[in-house]
C-alpha cells in the first residue's frame, strides 16, 4: 500500500530511498518563507519591555498573555508601518487593539499547554522549598519569576526542544500581519459603499471595534470580522467571493414581488474581487407568539426554496432569528453537484448508492430540518437550521488566570441563547410546536414555486447565478478541526518530518480498491492548508464540473454540476414531488417529542430516536424503501 501510495505522487521507494540518503542542507538555498519572521519574533519574545499599548478588553485574560503582549505590540507595528494614513485613520485606537487581541489570543492558545508544563515544573520545585508556604494564596511571584526566565533564556531553550513551536507562531503572525493589512486596506477603498448600501448612512463615525475569530481561518488566515462603528452600526467583513448574495438577494426581491404567499428577508451585500461586505442581522426578538406561527411558515418557505436551489449546510449557525423573519446569513453550499457516481456490481453497495441518492434528493440534505450524530465519547449532539442548540461544548477555562496558582479546568457550557430561534422576552419556540406551520410555509411556497414553472412573465428564477462559485465541501470540517488539533499538540513539535506526517493521515481514506482516484491531487492542497493551521477551502463554479482553490489549484470531476441539478430540479417539482417531501419533513420530525413546559424544555435528547428499532409508521418515505428493497432482491 506504501508502494501504490507513492506512485500516486510519481514516486518509487527506490527513489525516496535514494533522494533521503543523500539530503545535504544547501549552500544558498532559500529558506522557508517563516524564517526570516523567526528570527525578529524569538527576538520580540525575549523583550522584557513592557507593552503599555491600550487593549480593548482587559476583562477577558488570556493565558500567559504576559509573554506575548511585546510581540503583539510589534506584529502591529508592522501591519501599521505598511499602511497609508488612511486605512490607519479609519479604525480608533480601541479598534487597534482589539484587533491585536485577536492575535494575542491565537499566540496564548496555541502556546498554553506547553508552557502550563514547564510552569508547573516550577511550581512544583518552588512549593518544595520551605519559604513558599508563607507566601500569601494567589499571589503573582512565582508567575512573575517563571515569565522573566521564559524571556531571558527559557524561550531559548523551549524552541530548541520544539523547534515547530516557533514555526507555527511565526507562521500565526505573519498570517494576522497580512490579513489585518489587506482588511484595513479594503476597509478604506469600500467604506463609501458600506455607509451608501449597507449601513444606509453617511455619518456613522470611525471604527470603534473589530470582532475576529467568527470562523475558520481559510486561505492564509482570512477569516470573518464584524466591524463595529461609533454610532453602534455594524457591518461583516467576509474574505471570499460574495457575488452568490448579490444574486440571492435579487431573487428574494422577485420573488416577493411576484406576490409570493410569504415574504422573505435576505441579506443585503457588496460584492469585490474574492471578498465583500454584508449586513450584521441582528437577533432580536418577536414581538408576541404570534410570530412564533410567521417565523415557521417562513422556515418552511425557505426550506421549498433552498430545495429547489439543491442547498445543504444550512445548520444553526447559518440562520438567524430576527424578530418573526429567519434570515440565511451564509449561502456558500447552495446549488451543490452531486457526489461522484459509483459503478458497482455489489448489491449490497449498489442498495447503498440507492439510499444516498434518495437522500441526496430530499429536503433532509438542506440542514434546516433536525439531524442528530454522536461524537467520538458517544454523545448525541443536534444540528439542523430549526433546532435548538441543546449541545453542551466543553471548553478550557482557567482558574486564576495568570498567578501562582492557575490551573486549567474542563467545563461543560450550554449555550442560553438560540440566535436561530425566535423568542419573546427570552422564551425561546421550540420547532416542535410549531411543525405543521413549517409544513403549511413549506406548502403554500412550493406551490407558488411551482406556479412559478408555468410563469413565462416572471422568467428564469437562475438569472444571475450562472458560473458563480459555489463552496465544495470535500470533508466535514469535524475532520479537519481534529486534524487541527493533532497540529497543535505541543508534544510531537520536537521533530518537524513527525510532526508534519499528521496531516498525511487523509491519505489512509483514500480509494484504495481504484487503481486512479480523481480527488488524490486535492490530498497536496489539504496539507498545505493544514500545516499552516487554517481549514482547508475548495469550491466549484455552478455550471462546470470543477473543483478549485484559491491559489489556482483546478481538477475535473464527473459529478452534475449543481445548477444543472437545480434546474432538473425545479422543473420536476410538481405536486406529487410536493407531497413526497412533506412526507419526508413529517417523518424527519417524528424524531421530535412534546414534553415538559412547551415554553421553557428544550429540545429532547436524541438517544431514544438513535436506539428505536423500528420506525412509528410505513409511510411513503417507509415504502419507497422497501420499494428499492424489493427492487434489489429481482
Amino acid at each position: 500500500m506504501f508502494g501504490q501510495r507513492l506512485k500516486r505522487d510519481g514516486w518509487t521507494i527506490d527513489a525516496v530511498l535514494e533522494r533521503l540518503a543523500t539530503v545535504r542542507r544547501k549552500t544558498g538555498a532559500p529558506a522557508p518563507a517563516w524564517a526570516d519572521d523567526a528570527v525578529w519574533i524569538e527576538a520580540a519574545l525575549q523583550c522584557s519591555k513592557e507593552d503599555t499599548g491600550q487593549v480593548a478588553d482587559e476583562s477577558e485574560a488570556y493565558a500567559f498573555e504576559d509573554l506575548f503582549r511585546p510581540l503583539a505590540a510589534q506584529a502591529a507595528e508592522h501591519l501599521w508601518s505598511g499602511l497609508d494614513r488612511q486605512a490607519a485613520d479609519n479604525l480608533t485606537a480601541p479598534a487597534r487593539a482589539s484587533l491585536r487581541r485577536s492575535l494575542l489570543m491565537e499566540l496564548c492558545n496555541l502556546c498554553a499547554p506547553v508552557l502550563y508544563e514547564r510552569f508547573v515544573a516550577v511550581r512544583n520545585v518552588a512549593k518544595a522549598t520551605p519559604d513558599v508556604a508563607t507566601k500569601p494564596a494567589h499571589g503573582t511571584a512565582l508567575y512573575d519569576q517563571f515569565v522573566a526566565g521564559m524571556k531571558a533564556k527559557e524561550f531559548r531553550h523551549l524552541f530548541e526542544e520544539r523547534p515547530v513551536l516557533l514555526r507555527l507562531i511565526a507562521v500565526l503572525t505573519r498570517q494576522w500581519i497580512e490579513t489585518s493589512r489587506e482588511f484595513a486596506q479594503r476597509l478604506a477603498a469600500d467604506l463609501p459603499a458600506i455607509h451608501r448600501d449597507i449601513l444606509s448612512s453617511k455619518a456613522v463615525g470611525a471604527v470603534a471595534q473589530i470582532d475576529s475569530d467568527l470562523s475558520d481561518p481559510h486561505n492564509g488566515g482570512r477569516s470573518v470580522r464584524i466591524v463595529t462603528f461609533a454610532d453602534n452600526s455594524r457591518a461583516v467583513y467576509k474574505p471570499k467571493d460574495l457575488r452568490l448574495d448579490i444574486a440571492w438577494h435579487k431573487l428574494i426581491e422577485r420573488l416577493n414581488n411576484a406576490n409570493a404567499p410569504i415574504e422573505l428577508k435576505a441579506v443585503r451585500a457588496i460584492a469585490r474581487r474574492g471578498y465583500g461586505w454584508t449586513e450584521f442581522i441582528n437577533h432580536a426578538g418577536c414581538v408576541d407568539r404570534e410570530g412564533y406561527e410567521r417565523f415557521f411558515r417562513r422556515a418552511g418557505a425557505w426550506l421549498a426554496l433552498f430545495h429547489c436551489f439543491v442547498a445543504n449546510d444550512m445548520h444553526q449557525e447559518n440562520m438567524i432569528a430576527a424578530a418573526d423573519h429567519p434570515v440565511p446569513i451564509d449561502l456558500e453550499t447552495i446549488l451543490q453537484s452531486t457526489a461522484e457516481e459509483h459503478d458497482t456490481s455489489d448489491p449490497e453497495a449498489w442498495a447503498s448508492d440507492l439510499a444516498m441518492e434518495k437522500l441526496a434528493n430530499s429536503v433532509m440534505m438542506v440542514g434546516l430540518l433536525p439531524a442528530y450524530g454522536r461524537t467520538p465519547d458517544n454523545n448525541v449532539f443536534a444540528m439542523g437550521g430549526m433546532t435548538a442548540d441543546w449541545n453542551a461544548k466543553i471548553k478550557i477555562k482557567w482558574e486564576n488566570i495568570n498567578s501562582d496558582e492557575m490551573r486549567p479546568t474542563r467545563s461543560k457550557e450550554a449555550n442560553a441563547v438560540n440566535p436561530n430561534l425566535p423568542h419573546v422576552d427570552g422564551r425561546y419556540a421550540r420547532l416542535v410546536d410549531h411543525v405543521d406551520d413549517l409544513v403549511s410555509g413549506f406548502k403554500d411556497y412550493a406551490s407558488f414555486l411551482r406556479q412559478l414553472n408555468e410563469d413565462s412573465k416572471f422568467g428564469d428564477m437562475f438569472e444571475g447565478f450562472a458560473g458563480l462559485p459555489v463552496r465544495k465541501v470535500i470533508r466535514a470540517t469535524r475532520f479537519y478541526s481534529m486534524l487541527l488539533q493533532r497540529l497543535r499538540n505541543n508534544r510531537t513539535m520536537d521533530d518537524g518530518v513527525v510532526w508534519s506526517v499528521q496531516a498525511d493521515f487523509m491519505a489512509r481514506l483514500a480509494e484504495w480498491d481504484k487503481n486512479n482516484d480523481i480527488f488524490w491531487p486535492l490530498q497536496r492542497v489539504e496539507r498545505t492548508a493544514l500545516l499552516a493551521l487554517n481549514v482547508p477551502h475548495f469550491f466549484s463554479p455552478n455550471d462546470i464540473s470543477e473543483i478549485r482553490d484559491a491559489a489556482g489549484f483546478s481538477i475535473r470531476t464527473r459529478e452534475t454540476p449543481g445548477l444543472s441539478r437545480a434546474r432538473v430540479r425545479r422543473k420536476n417539482f410538481d405536486q406529487n414531488e410536493i407531497d413526497w417531501q412533506v412526507e419526508v419533513i413529517r417523518e424527519n420530525t417524528r424524531s421530535l417529542t412534546k414534553r415538559g413546559d412547551p415554553e421553557t424544555a428544550d429540545e429532547p435528547p436524541a438517544a431514544k430516536f438513535f436506539n428505536t428499532t423500528t420506525l412509528p409508521t410505513k409511510t411513503a418515505f417507509i415504502a419507497e424503501a422497501d420499494r428499492v428493497a424489493e427492487t434489489i432482491s429481482h
